[in-house]
């Protein structure tokens, strides 16, 4: 077993080390980031160094630049970002992270100011998966003073940050104004908020299993749910279920707003969108409710020319022909569905196959119009698939749009001589 361990150069993570050195001293390396936001830092970089020389220990390190704004996260994405790098091309099972008793107690609080469900109220886990490994935090149980105590009885060095006491920083208020104040009326505070951490704890994995049960019992396909299958009662675990899998695993931000905003599209009609974080978004589509990113297409990469006596495959499953002969027969495997149009309509000319766009319409009358959009809406497709479908399209007019609607004058019963569009489509209801 391998471990690689962050370590800072501040007590926490220095204590870290010794225990390692003493206990395991062949079994870790040292992985250390620098972060440019203080002029000692590069002193304490080159300290940490020698040290792994000295040890003859693998050392690892890595700059980062600051940013101008939300220093703490982007400094945080990269550090992981880092800390995954080095474990997959290094080979090592376990990151070791320096986090202790006093870091669970602000994690909480400043979860709870900032607004977050009650879950989420859990803190820092001691143990959980990390890429293809895990992150261990072997110190939780004991406190920042317990752990500067026994550092400098082994006569080990470390440094102060001097950004730990700027009060900028809304974890550093909470460390020297608000806990000593909670602590001055109950000096059992820190004890008290332990046990509630564990009580959910507890009670989280108890949820989390029913929720499992509930999206076992109804099948749920991942990022894809069925609103209709999920009785009223069930709603607040199908909620839990939806953060904990897909948000708190992954380390996006559940709170107060993101939930408000899901039960009311649960509750609600068709046609909502929730926007979350680089493009993803819950979509409510009359029944469905889907998590997925959105993607603007290039339509030049989805447009396909269809030329006459031709067959063009769209995807893995659909097939068009097109020209003057028609089918005798469909086949096990595969659906066809015949357009015929008018030979003076066609004209043997080429055509385009491609996505929707705003503002398509089918004529579906001598003098009549009907916009695709609402096509869509009367067949009940759900948003997220209807710019999946296809439109065959004359110098930009619709003719159709394939497997849902002809267009007027394609209707073969109504024609002479005619060309025909076949549709081919794999058959989905074979039975293997």
């Amino acid at each position: 077993m391998k471990f690689l361990l962050a370590i800072s150069g501040g007590s926490d993570s220095m204590a870290l080390w010794e225990l390692f050195a003493q206990l395991a001293p062949n079994s870790y390396g040292i992985i250390h980031i620098q972060h440019h936001l203080r002029k000692e830092a590069e002193q304490e970089a080159k300290m940490i160094e020698a040290l792994c020389q000295k040890r003859d220990v693998p050392f690892y390190r890595y700059d980062w630049t600051p940013s101008e704004n939300n220093i703490e996260a982007k400094a945080r994405e990269f550090r992981y970002a880092c800390f995954q790098k080095t474990m997959q091309e290094e080979e090592y099972d376990i990151l070791c992270t320096a986090h202790h008793q006093d870091d669970q107690i602000e994690t909480i609080m400043q979860r709870i100011f900032r607004g977050t469900h009650l879950w989420h109220c859990t803190g820092i886990e001691e143990l959980r998966e990390f890429g293809e490994g895990y992150l261990w935090r072997p110190l939780l149980s004991f406190s920042k003073e317990e752990l500067k105590t026994w550092l400098e009885s082994q006569n080990q060095q470390y440094f102060e940050d001097e950004s730990n006491t700027d009060l900028h920083y809304q974890r550093n208020r909470i460390r020297h104004y608000w806990i000593p104040q909670l602590e001055k009326e109950n000096p059992q505070w820190k004890e008290q908020v332990l046990r509630y951490q564990e009580q959910l704890s507890l009670q989280n994995r108890w949820l989390e299993k029913s929720a499992r049960e509930i999206a076992k019992k109804r099948e749920m396909k991942p990022q894809v749910w069925n609103l209709a299958q999920i009785e009223e009662d069930e709603l607040t675990l199908f909620l839990w279920y939806i953060a904990e899998t897909y948000f708190i695993e992954q380390g996006k931000l559940w709170n107060a707003q993101v939930e408000k905003e899901l039960q009311k599209m649960c509750q609600e009609q068709s046609g909502t969108k929730q926007y979350l974080w680089q493009g993803m978004c819950f979509t409510r589509s009359y029944q469905q409710l889907s998590l997925q990113k959105e993607v603007l297409i290039q339509e030049k990469e989805l447009t396909h020319l269809l030329s006459f006596e031709s067959v063009v495959q769209l995807d893995a499953e659909t097939y068009l022909y097109y020209g003057s002969q028609k089918p005798t027969k469909k086949t096990e495997d595969w659906e066809s569905q015949v357009w015929a149009f008018p030979e003076e309509i066609l004209q043997q000319q080429n055509l385009s196959v491609r996505h929707p766009k705003s503002g398509d319409k089918i004529k579906i009358g001598p003098e009549s119009h009907q916009k695709l959009t609402r096509l869509f809406i009367n067949a009940k497709i759900p948003q997220p698939l209807r710019q999946k479908q296809w439109v065959i399209t004359k110098e930009e007019k619709v003719l159709g749009v394939l497997g849902l609607k002809r267009g007027y004058l394609s209707n073969y019963q109504e024609t002479g001589k005619i060309n025909y569009i076949i549709y081919y489509q794999k058959n989905s209801k074979k039975k293997e």
